[in-house]
């Protein structure tokens, strides 16, 4: 799917906005976190990696608020959305967004952050109804488990992070042992698939996001000082980077498309997990910190240039308001 220079760019952002940009906004927000984790690890002001998040913060409050405004004028629009694969992704990724900006704003307004939690956690809940709801009456070609899962149902653990965080351990912990159960049947369900069918090239990008679960389960597991489980989980993110490394030009043989914003999240999470653990899992951290940095840059320039002229919306078939 090769992008393609429109004779116009839509007027409206609002009513043409196209979820798969959450991928690329969310994957930054944790690369900025990775870096905040890195300098914590290595003694450097974390000034930057703080101005850093603030910027995303804006770009992502500015782009769920063009998303609220298109669903405003047509809430049909989500089940348009969640029809098309580039949508189903982008939507699942800005569910994930909240917690994140919880995150960020909770040194400086606790409060709020909790709010913003809750929020984040309703808004999460109906979104999973919608795609039950998708799944059980659409077509039963669309019938099928796939990584985007593990942002849609698994990416809970998210939220458990954050609650961790901001001290409701009990909401964590609740939260980390649904999603593991969630995650570890997704990969279940689709080592199965994957024996049976081939995945087209189109669709290889989103293979990284089962690396993400890995990750984000490691990083809870370190929060609850469960060092057992938080090894576990490296060695399951390092067998994850392996993969990734020796079958790269096998994912990336389709060439450039939407989908390629897949693969920032889970190398940042797995890069501030392990700068979380510490110890002989510093310096890969940084290292892989430094690759997914590289990774990000140009797939987020070109993605985000796109949804600026409005080539974005139209290359992924998003829905208009």
């Amino acid at each position: 799917m090769a992008f393609q220079i429109l004779k116009y760019a839509p007027k409206d952002m609002c009513q043409h906005m196209p979820p798969a940009i959450f991928p690329v906004i969310l994957g930054l927000m944790g690369l900025g976190f990775a870096w905040k984790q890195a300098a914590q690890n290595f003694g450097v002001p974390n000034a930057v990696p703080a101005i850093v998040l603030g910027a995303l913060t804006v770009l992502a409050i500015a782009a769920l608020l063009a998303y609220v405004v298109k669903f405003a004028q047509r809430p049909s629009v989500v089940l348009e959305d969640l029809a098309v694969l580039p949508g189903r992704l982008g939507m699942s990724c800005a569910v994930l967004l909240p917690y994140l900006l919880s995150l960020v704003i909770a040194p400086y307004a606790p409060v709020q952050a909790v709010l913003i939690l809750v929020l984040a956690m309703v808004v999460q809940a109906a979104f999973n109804g919608a795609l039950i709801f998708g799944f059980v009456t659409g077509p039963s070609e669309q019938r099928r488990v796939d990584a985007i899962w593990h942002l849609a149902f698994g990416g809970w653990i998210v939220g458990a992070a954050t609650a961790h965080h901001l001290g409701m351990t009990w909401v964590a912990a609740l939260l980390f042992w649904g999603a593991l159960l969630t995650c570890v049947s997704i990969w279940v369900i689709t080592l199965q698939q994957m024996s049976r069918d081939t995945v087209t090239a189109a669709l290889r990008p989103i293979l990284a996001l089962h690396l993400a679960p890995a990750a984000c389960l490691g990083i809870v597991s370190t929060q609850f000082h469960a060092e057992g489980m938080s090894q576990a989980f490296g060695l399951m993110t390092v067998l994850g980077v392996i993969l990734l490394v020796l079958r790269g030009r096998w994912m990336a043989r389709a060439g450039a498309t939407a989908l390629w914003g897949a693969l920032i999240f889970p190398l940042a999470t797995t890069a501030g997990f392990w700068l979380l653990m510490a110890g002989i899992w510093a310096l890969p951290g940084a290292g892989l910190l430094a690759v997914a940095t590289l990774v990000a840059l140009p797939i987020s320039l070109r993605m985000l240039r796109e949804w600026l002229y409005g080539r974005l919306a139209h290359n992924t078939n998003a829905a208009i308001a």
